[in-house]
């Protein structure tokens, strides 16, 4: 089962995606593992990881071997998403 909440600039989801497509969007996201690891395929890499901030207009997927994920969906003209994006830039050095 999926959850959905809507806020001004962002949707939260409870996800139980076991097989999502590669797609991209115009949303960035930030996205957590609940009892496992993600699988994470973003552009031409994979890794596994609890946790990921993936810019938008990116294709990607990210699927749990449960299923159970917590996906946040950002409007990237959002403050959070614009520090979000700071922060993984700097992290990246």
């Amino acid at each position: 089962m999926t959850d959905i909440l809507f806020e001004y600039d962002h949707i939260l989801i409870r996800s139980e995606y076991r097989t999502p497509d590669i797609h991209k969007h115009l949303a960035a996201h930030i996205v957590f593992g609940i009892n496992d690891e993600l699988t994470c395929i973003v552009g031409a890499d994979t890794f596994k990881c609890r946790g990921a901030f993936i810019a938008s207009d990116v294709e990607h997927t990210i699927y749990a071997e449960t299923g159970d994920m917590l996906l946040f969906l950002l409007d990237t003209t959002s403050e959070c998403s614009c520090t979000v994006r700071k922060q993984a830039t700097e992290n990246k050095r």
